[in-house]
């Protein structure tokens, strides 16, 4: 199955670099095989029994937006505003996968709604 999303429409410019900031920073943790999820005010990041908070008023090291890559600047939002609808991220060699409850059951996504959580996700907001 493949699945097109149109990034022309995608304004990496106006990506706001605090935000660019802090999706760079919690990617750093996915790249290390952490789990990240977010509650009202933090992103809990966690991995086996450690486990850290990283509040939303935080401030991160500053980066140079030059130096990241625009290809890794959509896996950054894509995976930012996951973490922000409610889902939990973590990264098991080169896959993501993506945890979210629902009724406290455990269900799995239908192919065909693939495509709608690709491009829910993958926006500018």
């Amino acid at each position: 199955m493949s699945i097109n999303i149109d990034i022309d429409n995608f304004e990496l410019d106006k990506l706001n670099p605090e935000i660019l900031n802090v999706m760079n920073y919690l990617n750093y943790y996915l790249e290390n095989n952490w789990n990240i999820q977010k509650t009202k005010n933090s992103y809990i990041v966690k991995k086996k029994d450690l486990k850290i908070f990283i509040l939303l008023n935080s401030t991160f090291i500053d980066i140079n937006e030059d130096d990241i890559s625009d290809k890794n600047k959509y896996i950054s939002c894509f995976l930012f505003n996951t973490l922000n609808n409610g889902w939990k991220i973590k990264k098991n060699k080169n896959e993501y996968v993506f945890i979210k409850k629902h009724e406290g059951k455990k269900e799995y996504i239908k192919q065909n709604y693939l495509h709608t959580f690709m491009k829910d996700n993958f926006k500018l907001n």
